[in-house]
C-alpha cells in the first residue's frame, strides 16, 4: 500500500442482494448422458418455479458421463409465488376526448415523437398519452394556462411544453375555416 493513498473499501452491496444471500440456498443436479429425459425435466421444472442467482455445470467423464449442475437461488422467492402482472386496458382517447380535443391530442403525439427522435428518447420520456390527454383538453397552451395545468410532472412542463405552444392553433385554425364553409 502506498503512502497517502486510503485502502479501497468493498462496495456495499443494495439490502435486496444481501437479503438474497440470506436466503440462498444450493440445489444439485446429475443428469446422465444417456437417458437424460427424466433429469431434464426435474431440473427444468425446479428451474421454472425458483427465482435462480447462478447455475454452474461440469462435465464428468465417469461412468458413461453426466453433467453436474449447481443452481443457486433465493428461497422463499419462487416465481410461482409472484403476484401476476396487472395490465391496464388501453384508453381509447377518441371516446375519452371530444373532436376537437382529439385532434390536438393527435398533433402533439406527432409533435412528441418528433422530440421523441430528435433527443432519442422514447415518446414516453416526453410526455405520456395520458399527460398529452391532459394537455389537449387546454384550448390553449401557454405558460398561464400551463402553470395550472395538474397530473404533469413539473419537469416535463419545464423541459418539453414549450415545444408545444401553438400547435393547438393549427386545430382552432381548422374548426374556424371549416366553420365559415
Amino acid at each position: 500500500m502506498q503512502f497517502g493513498k486510503r485502502a479501497a473499501r468493498p462496495p456495499r452491496m443494495a439490502f435486496h442482494h444481501v437479503a438474497n444471500l440470506l436466503n440462498m440456498q444450493i440445489k444439485t443436479f446429475f443428469i446422465p448422458v444417456t437417458s437424460p429425459e427424466r433429469s431434464e425435466s426435474d431440473a427444468n421444472r425446479f428451474l421454472r418455479s425458483h427465482r435462480v442467482l447462478r447455475t454452474e455445470r461440469h462435465f464428468v467423464p465417469t461412468d458413461g458421463g453426466f453433467w453436474a449442475v449447481l443452481v443457486e437461488y433465493a428461497d422463499g422467492d419462487p416465481v410461482a409465488e409472484a403476484p401476476p402482472v396487472e395490465r391496464r386496458e388501453k384508453k381509447d382517447y377518441a371516446k375519452v376526448l371530444s373532436a376537437e380535443e382529439y385532434r390536438r391530442y393527435e398533433i402533439y403525439r406527432e409533435r412528441r415523437k418528433q422530440l421523441a427522435t430528435q433527443y432519442a428518447v422514447p415518446a414516453y420520456v416526453i410526455f405520456s398519452n395520458d399527460e398529452l390527454a391532459i394537455l389537449a383538453r387546454q384550448p390553449q397552451l401557454n405558460a398561464a394556462t400551463v402553470k395550472n395545468v395538474k397530473g404533469i410532472a413539473p419537469s416535463h412542463l419545464n423541459d418539453y411544453v414549450e415545444q408545444f405552444y401553438g400547435l393547438a392553433d393549427e386545430v382552432n385554425a381548422d374548426e374556424a375555416g371549416g366553420a365559415s364553409n
